[in-house]
């Protein structure tokens, strides 16, 4: 026997709130136990994402070493006309600099096209996540001048 009034639902069942700053907070749990998946399910699942979901999004992926769903995140936040931040960037170096062996090297020219694009400037470290980047590829020191983001490494 069902229990309550219209759209109340069955006695006992709570109705679900939504609270972002415990989602953000959950989604930054699952990724720093190496949940990826699970923490993409609560953002995907959210229905209010904002800059701060995005980026515990994008930072879950970073902490599991995946860096191109992060990626994809970044890109979706972008479309859907959410600005970054700079904790966002922050992440995605970080993200960068710890994907695995050689697959950070690609994403950090974009990263340092769209810090510009969005009106900030690189921090020392987003900086070093760079050039710890490139260096785990196997590159030296000069790398960020031969790839032609010298006018970025003006910042250190």
């Amino acid at each position: 026997m069902r229990l309550g009034g219209p759209g109340l639902g069955s006695v006992g069942r709570k109705r679900r709130e939504v609270n972002p700053k415990l989602t953000t907070q959950k989604i930054i749990a699952f990724g720093s136990a190496g949940r990826w998946r699970a923490a993409l399910k609560i953002f995907r699942d959210f229905p209010a994402k904002d800059v701060f979901t995005y980026t515990a999004a994008m930072t879950a992926c970073c902490r599991c070493g995946r860096i191109g769903e992060a990626m994809e995140i970044f890109a979706e936040m972008k479309a859907n006309g959410i600005r970054p931040t700079v904790v966002t960037y922050s992440a995605l170096f970080g993200g960068a600099a710890y994907a695995r062996e050689g697959w950070g090297v690609p994403v950090i020219p974009k990263l340092f096209e769209e810090l510009k694009k969005d009106g900030f400037e690189a921090s020392l470290k987003m900086l070093e996540s760079a050039v710890y980047t490139f260096a785990k590829a196997g590159e030296d020191e000069k790398i960020l001048f031969r790839r032609g983001l010298g006018r970025f490494a003006g910042m250190f």
